[in-house]
């Protein structure tokens, strides 16, 4: 690592918070575990189609559909999916379908005024002697000419916590405080490829929906599923489906610079070779829970790959 930076992200910190050990496994070396989770999947493709909403394309179905059958060719190609995988794909389509139209009626007056700026915004900033800052934000949204960061989520549940879950949450407070003290050095393109002066973001969009709890009947046709999801989030209790609201990050800016920059100099350490230290933090549910306590081998090895590029979760 001499005389080259290293890159901070969100990702990247949370891991090394969590365990030094797990941040080696992860970054230094480059591990992965070989499996594929549900949730990323049903996230990526629900935060597509609300993308698709908000920069008013048409046949948003269609596309989504599109891209969720190539997401699960790929799943196919690389894990062996039992019958219970299947069904749980095919479900999962109707249930994204769903909800992408719960959401295009529920906020149809809002869709009209909220411009798209961009989505998955990803973009290096330097930020100290030892280390560069990356940042993926899902989209860029303006309001009444004002930038605010959207962050999406699709929940099993909301709950009067939610909002205060994303005020407290680090990933937000990264990504609003180092757009804001950042935005003006280095050009910016939009969607359409035009290249666009930044703006400083006022506030960060929170939009939830709730996954719906109705699952599939046996022997249900694809559109009788689809009709009960329909009237799941357009029935009178719809208010208790989705949650949107203008917030401002509870962490200071002081606060994340203070992480990012400990954070780079414990990283340093460990690139270098140093020896990590152990939190011992969740080890049960850690993908390399096996590598740390059983050591790496070739039976403990198959379960791993190395990773192709880093994904921001």
């Amino acid at each position: 690592m001499k005389n080259k930076k290293i890159v901070l992200s969100y990702s990247r910190v949370r891991t090394l918070l969590d365990c030094e050990q797990k941040f080696i496994l992860s970054y230094v070396d480059r591990l992965e575990k070989i499996q594929w989770k549900q949730e990323y999947l049903m996230g990526n493709m629900f935060q597509l189609g609300v993308f698709l909403l908000m920069s008013g394309k048409k046949d948003v179905e269609k596309i989504v559909k599109k891209e969720f059958e190539n997401q699960v060719k790929g799943l196919r190609k690389t894990f062996s999916l039992a019958i219970g995988d299947e069904q749980k794909l095919v479900e999962m389509q109707i249930m994204l379908i769903g909800m992408i139209r719960g959401y295009a009626a529920k906020y149809a007056k809002d869709l009209q005024i909220e411009k798209h700026i961009k989505n998955e915004h990803d973009i290096i900033y330097p930020f100290n002697d030892i280390a560069d800052i990356r940042i993926k934000m899902d989209n860029i949204i303006a309001v009444k000419d004002k930038w605010n960061l959207h962050e999406g989520k699709a929940w099993k549940s909301l709950n009067p916590n939610i909002v205060d879950s994303i005020k407290n949450s680090l990933q937000i407070a990264i990504y609003f405080h180092i757009h804001n003290s950042f935005y003006n050095t280095k050009k910016m393109v939009d969607q359409l490829g035009n290249t666009i002066k930044a703006k400083p973001f006022s506030d960060v969009m929170f939009d939830a929906v709730q996954k719906p709890s109705i699952r599939r009947k046996a022997g249900e046709a694809y559109k009788g599923y689809l009709k009960r999801l329909e009237n799941y989030y357009a029935g009178s209790d719809s208010n208790t489906k989705f949650y949107k609201e203008f917030i401002q990050p509870a962490i200071s800016k002081d606060d994340v610079f203070k992480t990012l920059s400990i954070s780079s100099k414990r990283m340093l350490r460990l690139y270098e070779g140093k020896s990590p230290l152990k939190s011992f933090n969740g080890c049960n549910w850690c993908d390399y829970y096996r590598l740390c306590f059983e050591g790496k081998n070739k039976k403990t090895m198959a379960d791993y790959r190395p990773k192709k590029e880093e994904i921001e979760k």
